[in-house]
Order: structure tokens, then C-alpha cells, then sequence
């Protein structure tokens, strides 16, 4: 996952890290975190079905994807731990984050505030025995 070039940022070649720095780097995830993000990318390969997916991503690419995720009823925080995958991919290849872009803060934004909470003051009707 580490380095690439990049067309807007300065480049970052695998071949000018050592074997150790590769290493530390690879070994910043967990095994679970890498599981997750893998499962990302196979969802929103998925999503995108038959569009050549090439990086970085697109904005309208990633609202889009947390539109379906949404309309799929994931909760806001889960929709945000997706997005969060594919800015670490952007950030680990030196490429410009279309997740760190406003509009997608907004949509993310717009799934908290679409999505009903409890309310936290309301009375616990639970009897006890």
C-alpha cells in the first residue's frame, strides 16, 4: 500500500524505502483493520460495478458510495469508518483525499443528522422484577 506517483503531490517511490521502513509502515494496521478496509474496497468495487475505478477517487464517487451506503442502512458511524478506508489508501499513496473534501464532510454530516437517535432524557419504562 505504501508509495506511488501521484499528479498532485510530489511522488513517493516503494524503491526508495528499506525493508524496515516498508515493514513499519505495513505494520500500522491491525490484522482486523486490514480486514475491514479490504472489505471497503470489495463493497464499493461492488457499488460501482462496471466503471474503472482509478485513484484517487472521484468525489462524485465517494458521496455517491455513502449515499448507497446510507439508503443500505448502515449507521452514520459505520459509513464513516468506510470512508475513513479509502482516505487511508489515498493518504498512504501520496495522492490527493476526496474524503477530506467538503462536500463528502457534508454528506457525512447528512447521514448523522437523518438518522433518528433515542433520546437519552426519556424515562426507562423497564420493570424490575
Amino acid at each position: 500500500m505504501v508509495g506511488t506517483k501521484s499528479n498532485t503531490c510530489s511522488p513517493t517511490f516503494v524503491g526508495d524505502l528499506t525493508d524496515e521502513a516498508k515493514h513499519l509502515i505495513n505494520s500500522a494496521l491491525t490484522p482486523s483493520t486490514k480486514a475491514s478496509y479490504q472489505k471497503t474496497w470489495q463493497k464499493l468495487i461492488e457499488f460501482l460495478g462496471h466503471q474503472q475505478i482509478s485513484l484517487p477517487l472521484q468525489l462524485a464517487q465517494v458521496a455517491n458510495f455513502i449515499g448507497n451506503l446510507f439508503t443500505k442502512g448502515l449507521k452514520p458511524a459505520t459509513i464513516a469508518s468506510h470512508i475513513s478506508a479509502l482516505s487511508y489508501v489515498h493518504k498512504m499513496l501520496n495522492i490527493q483525499d476526496p474524503t477530506a473534501l467538503f462536500i463528502i464532510r457534508k454528506a457525512l454530516k447528512g447521514c448523522e443528522n437523518l438518522t433518528p437517535s433515542a433520546d437519552a432524557r426519556l424515562p426507562n419504562y423497564k420493570s424490575n422484577p
